[in-house]
């Protein structure tokens, strides 16, 4: 194979193994984040409501 196509191939090889890290990166970082997220903002907010409409 002629050099300057195996150095296209590498080049593709790093910009997948590059995208898959990043894509890992991102689906730990949504699940670290989103449950304090979504715990944090719904849960006080539900008990007050539920106190107001029973009071």
């Amino acid at each position: 194979m002629p050099e300057s196509l195996l150095n296209v191939l590498k080049l593709l090889l790093l910009a997948l193994v590059y995208l898959f890290f990043f894509r890992v990166l991102r689906a730990m970082w949504v699940q670290v984040n989103a449950p304090a997220a979504a715990s944090g903002a719904g849960a006080p907010g539900g008990a007050a409501e539920a106190t107001a409409r029973a009071g």
